[in-house]
């Protein structure tokens, strides 16, 4: 609800939720009781398809002439994504957004996913494929920890964003 708040006139934001599914919930430019009541409604649970969900936010048609920041709140582990790692990155360096990934995990060394491992890649990080994937987009890796607050961590990444240069 902050981050809404925190948006500019021209800014749009559209907040999309995945689990083994991928939905958009809902545009920021709808009436903040449709928001209030979707933001409400998010329950975490099961599997989750990072991979699938970030190619598709990065293929995602944007409005032209502005630019285009993806922030994923996630583990960063997947578990049912049908790309695997080697074909996210690939999808990343050939689009235009901006990755911000906020990572809420106890263990970025973990494997970045449980389903298989792209064969040139080997056994892919969670540190390391969001750190590629923020260098390959020109944008970063926060980690967060739990009882961190995340508005001001929300805040902060929009903030830099809006300040660094095309």
């Amino acid at each position: 609800k902050q981050l809404r708040t925190d948006l500019g006139a021209r800014d749009k934001l559209r907040l999309v939720t995945f689990d083994m599914r991928i939905r958009r919930l809902i545009d920021f430019a709808d009436p903040p009781s449709a928001t209030d009541s979707a933001l409400a409604s998010i329950v975490a649970s099961g599997s989750s398809a990072v991979f699938d969900s970030l190619a598709v936010a990065l293929t995602a048609p944007a409005p032209a002439g502005r630019r285009h920041l993806i922030m994923l709140f996630s583990d960063g582990q997947d578990s049912s994504s049908i790309s695997d790692a080697e074909t996210l990155l690939d999808v990343a360096r050939r689009s235009a957004p901006t990755v911000a990934m906020v990572l809420a995990s106890t263990s970025t060394k973990r494997p970045a996913s449980l389903q298989r491992n792209a064969s040139n890649l080997g056994t892919v990080t969670i540190a390391g494929l969001a750190d590629q994937i923020a260098a390959d987009t020109g944008g970063y890796v926060v980690a967060i920890d739990p009882g961190d607050n995340l508005t001001s961590t929300f805040s902060r990444v929009l903030e830099q964003f809006r300040t660094t240069y095309v």
